[in-house]
């Protein structure tokens, strides 16, 4: 973590002039590519209506009496015994990595590469920051019983931030890529309750919680390079 930080920092310090040029936060997926976006706009309450539910539902079905998660796990478990597989390891970073992919292709998103990896790293620091201190202060068990950092969804976190990632930089050229990328971070939820690693309810929070730090990202990160590269006016001239 403190290396990651180090590095969001530093991309940070030497991207920020670049960054004013194009600050896309929070703009839908469907906005006219080229369209004015330097100034910092004001944070659309819309958008974090989806990850919020998303939170608030996986909470109700990890901290109430519902049977839900308990019914669903034992179904899988029924119908896999002994399942396990590592894709869950790679899937949750391929939406990401397909970004980073596109651009090196060549294919423009809406931000630069460099400017692309400042919100990502970003939404990044978030994410990763919001599930463990979730998992070290709630203390909830796993299906499997290997530990008590089950709620919420690490995996499932970082999957949806990254497939969020990828909808925030090509979904104004194509749906495919939004569904895609969402795709893929559904089935890396799903894989972490076939492993048994995981309930319903830490991967729906986890799907929130993934969602909300990339777009709060979006909205954050203009707010701190404004703050960062902001030019101070000239001292007056004195004349005698």
């Amino acid at each position: 973590m403190k290396k990651l930080l180090s590095v969001y920092f530093l991309l940070l310090t030497l991207a920020g002039t670049g960054t004013e040029k194009s600050v896309p936060d929070l703009l839908p997926a469907d906005s006219v590519p080229g369209s004015r976006r330097n100034t910092v706009r004001p944070i659309d309450a819309k958008s974090f209506i989806l990850p919020g539910s998303l939170i608030g539902v996986g909470a109700l079905l990890t901290f109430t009496n519902s049977n839900l998660d308990s019914l669903v796990q034992d179904e899988i478990t029924q119908e896999l015994p002994g399942f396990h597989t590592g894709m869950d390891n790679f899937l949750m970073v391929a939406p990401a990595a397909a970004v980073f992919g596109l651009n090196a292709a060549g294919v423009k998103g809406k931000n630069t590469l460099l400017q692309a990896t400042q919100y990502y790293l970003t939404a990044l620091v978030i994410s990763l920051g919001t599930s463990e201190i979730l998992k070290k202060v709630i203390h909830v068990e796993r299906p499997d019983q290997s530990d008590d950092k089950s709620f919420p969804s690490g995996h499932t976190t970082n999957a949806f931030m990254s497939a969020e990632f990828l909808h925030q930089e090509y979904g104004h050229r194509s749906g495919w890529y939004s569904a895609a990328g969402y795709t893929t971070a559904t089935a890396t939820g799903l894989l972490r309750m076939a492993n048994n690693k995981h309930w319903l309810g830490d991967v729906i929070a986890g799907a929130g919680i993934g969602i909300l730090s990339t777009r709060f990202s979006y909205w954050l990160l203009p707010r701190i390079n404004k703050a960062l590269h902001k030019q101070k006016a000239p001292a007056p001239v004195l004349k005698f």
